[in-house]
C-alpha cells in the first residue's frame, strides 16, 4: 500500500488487520498536513512544528493575525 505521494507501509510477520485499514487514512491526513506546511511557508509563515492536525507557527506578536490567517488558509485549501 502507497500514499498519494508514494510512501509506503512497511509489514512484518504479525501485522494488525486494523493497522492496514488504518493506513491510508493516517498517511494520506499526514500528506495533507505535510502539504499545508509546503503552502504557509511559501506564504511565509514560518512553520515550528506541525502538530497532529494543526501547525505550531512563529511570528512576531503584532503579525500574529496575519501570519494565523495565512497558516490557516494553507490548511483550509488542502481540504
Amino acid at each position: 500500500m502507497y500514499t498519494v505521494f508514494g510512501w509506503r507501509v512497511r509489514c512484518g510477520t504479525k501485522v494488525n488487520p486494523r493497522s492496514l485499514r488504518n493506513f491510508p487514512l493516517q498517511a494520506n491526513c499526514a500528506e495533507m498536513l505535510r502539504l499545508a506546511c509546503c503552502l504557509a511557508t511559501e506564504r511565509g509563515v514560518r512553520v515550528a512544528a506541525p502538530i497532529h492536525d494543526a501547525l505550531l507557527v512563529e511570528a512576531p506578536i503584532e503579525d500574529l493575525d496575519d501570519f494565523d490567517n495565512a497558516a490557516l488558509h494553507s490548511i483550509e485549501i488542502i481540504r
